[in-house]
């Protein structure tokens, strides 16, 4: 039974747990620039910054009793070197080269350019404050006002025009009320802003206290509404959401100003190509291979590079729809994206993001993920089987593992009042039989009496520690607030059930798995060792440096 493939694939930090044979200290390896080279594996570099990377990883949300040692580098570094060891093998039988996998990379590489030249023009970008105060008082504005429902749609009209002249609203109001053309809704009502139609908000945005809106139409009846008083609440939350919003506008403010500046810089449009797009419709868009903008050191934008583009954000199959909507909806908008992608992997040419080391790093890391994947799948996986005789085996072994939560059985007595509940507590406690004490006492409230089977997991925590030990027959009282008293007695606590198979059969199946597969990588690393040459600078372990963020 071969299941959970790829989930597993997920974990191999955890999978690679592998041993490292003792290799001599080489003194003489070379450190390039502030990279502190730790390792040698076949010629290739492990630097110290990626071990102390995988050291800080392993102490996450781990206690560590003295954080000034530097802890656990042996573990961290074997991981390492197997790691690479898997990664050159896989390289040696060529899945670094497989279509599929250059594709991918080089996707990779055109989007982490675009996101490595965006995040320069974002770096330490911080919200408007107008923009930030805009955004809150529009979810903190509170509306105040009166509303005149009617049935008819002519007496709302009637009602509305007579505002117009001399009339109050609420003196003609009251009139039409009288003459049962119409009632109020209420009396004065404040409702906040989010929680009202659109149509309202759009009618008392911008306008004076004491305006009166024009007729609206809800739930097949007719209102007017008068705006007489707007408020604004304090809400520490809502102004830290409208904080986050007005980030993300600057951001998008700042990065579509930007994008229009490196269109302006690098591209330049052929506006006679660009006049007779489409002009046979979408379809004679995919034919048509005109230059439609050239692009400095780029290749060019051609016409039917709009319609390929459409085509992966909305054609699926024969539906064409959503793809014919968009191309005809605006060829400038359609031109304006599709420059996009372009304009910023020159700009990360001309201000060199594309030779700088950790754009090559990002990439380099993605490229050994892909191939270290397939590699798993394509080799190692498939030697892995789990049998359902071994799952039946754990799931008996380990079954206490899987018990079901533990319920508990109680009679309860539910009071208003702490004093009527103590005077029952005390009962209670006397052996007073329940059916008689529930009968008896006072201060009951209506339906409080209740026979229940609580699962401990699903309750509040203080009612949890309450339960915790209890035994059949032990008492209690619990105060869970609003004036509300239970008193209650334990009735039994059953023994706890183990989960039918059928419901941790993955649970188990994955854990397996994941040994098993453990186990064929620990077996390949160790034969890749055997004929690998790995060098380990043990003098420049052992000085340090000490993992930060540990203390």
């Amino acid at each position: 039974m071969r299941t959970g493939m790829i989930a597993v694939l997920t974990i191999l930090g955890l999978l690679l747990i592998l041993a490292v044979p003792g290799t001599a200290s080489d003194d003489s390896i070379a450190t390039p620039g502030t990279r502190e080279i730790v390792a040698m594996v076949n010629g290739e570099e492990i630097f110290m910054d990626e071990l102390f990377k995988a050291v800080a990883a392993r102490h996450v949300n781990m206690e560590v009793e003295t954080p000034t040692a530097w802890i656990g580098y042996e573990a961290a570094l074997k991981r390492l070197i197997n790691t690479k060891l898997i990664i050159q093998e896989a390289l040696d039988v060529g899945l670094g080269e497989r279509p599929e996998i250059r594709e991918r990379v080089k996707r990779y590489r055109d989007q982490i350019l675009v996101e490595l030249v965006k995040g320069r023009q974002l770096l330490e970008l911080e919200p408007d404050e107008d923009d930030i105060e805009r955004i809150y008082r529009d979810e903190v504005r509170h509306w105040k006002f009166r509303a005149l429902v009617f049935e008819d749609l002519e007496q709302a009209r009637a009602f509305r025009g007579e505002l117009d002249g001399e009339g109050g609203f609420d003196a003609v109001g009251e009139r039409y009320v009288q003459d049962e053309l119409a009632v109020w809704d209420g009396g004065e009502r404040e409702v906040r802003e989010a929680d009202v139609p659109p149509a309202l908000n759009a009618a008392f945005l911008g306008k004076e206290v004491g305006s009166v809106t024009p007729v609206i139409k809800a739930l097949d009846r007719f209102f007017v509404f008068k705006l007489t008083g707007v408020s604004y609440s304090e809400d520490p939350d809502a102004r830290r959401r409208a904080t986050r919003k007005a980030l993300i506008l600057k951001r998008e403010r700042v990065l579509r100003e930007y994008t229009d500046q490196l269109i302006e810089k690098y591209v330049s449009v052929d506006q006679e190509v660009f006049a007779t797009i489409g002009t046979s419709g979408f379809t004679d868009v995919e034919k048509d291979s005109r230059v439609l903008a050239e692009i400095a050191d780029e290749y060019p934008v051609l016409v039917i590079d709009l319609s390929r583009y459409l085509k992966g954000k909305f054609y699926h199959g024969e539906n064409t729809s959503g793809y014919g909507k968009a191309l005809q909806s605006g060829f400038d908008t359609v031109l304006r994206d599709v420059l996009e992608e372009r304009v910023y992997r020159r700009e990360a040419r001309e201000t060199g993001i594309d030779e700088t080391d950790y754009y090559r790093g990002l990439v380099a890391d993605f490229e050994n993920s892909l191939v270290f994947g397939t590699y798993l799948e394509k080799f190692l996986v498939p030697q892995v089987d789990v049998s359902e005789e071994e799952i039946k085996a754990f799931y008996e072994k380990r079954s206490d593992e899987f018990l079901l939560p533990r319920k508990i059985e109680l009679d309860s007595l539910t009071f208003t009042e702490k004093r009527n509940a103590q005077k029952a507590l005390e009962g209670l406690k006397r052996s007073a039989d329940f059916k008689w004490l529930s009968s008896n006492v006072k201060g009951l409230k209506e339906d409080g009496v209740a026979r229940e089977e609580l699962i401990l997991d699903t309750l509040p925590q203080e009612l949890q520690t309450l339960l915790a030990e209890v035994q059949p027959g032990d008492t209690g009282l619990y105060e869970p607030g609003g004036d509300i008293f239970k008193v209650f007695v334990v009735r039994a606590v059953p023994p706890r059930k183990v989960k039918p198979l059928d419901q941790v059969r993955s649970r188990i199946t994955k854990e397996l798995f994941g040994k098993r597969l453990s186990q064929v990588i620990e077996d390949l690393a160790a034969e890749l060792r055997e004929i690998s040459e790995i060098t380990i600078n043990n003098e420049k372990l052992q000085k340090g440096p000490v993992p930060q963020g540990l203390d």
